[in-house]
């Protein structure tokens, strides 16, 4: 999920050519830095990784929202699913808080 939003904040969007919230830009003066992180793994992901050898593992999805934005902190929200069933795998939020140089 941490790559997903790596590319998210930082990598144009195709169609729009804008990053997620135009993090690039918004947080370009700032030093930002993670404040606090929360994760939850489903067992599902537990047995997708450590299930027998040679299965296949299915397409994964990534849906990242914000979840908050305040005067000098905002958090989003990653949620991993399987894309095939729609089930939840892993749900993870990052508070980030940010000063100016």
């Amino acid at each position: 999920m941490t790559t997903a939003r790596v590319i998210a904040y930082h990598e144009p969007n195709p169609t729009t050519g804008r990053t997620f919230l135009e993090y690039d830009q918004m947080t370009s003066d700032l030093y930002a830095f993670i404040a606090s992180t929360k994760t939850t793994v489903s067992k599902d992901l537990y047995s997708l990784l450590h299930g027998p050898s040679g299965s296949k593992l299915p397409t994964l999805a990534v849906r990242l929202h914000l979840g908050y934005i305040g005067t000098c902190s905002l958090n989003t929200v990653a949620t991993l699913t399987n894309y095939e069933t729609g089930a939840k795998l892993a749900h993870n939020m990052n508070q980030v808080i940010s000063a100016v140089h």
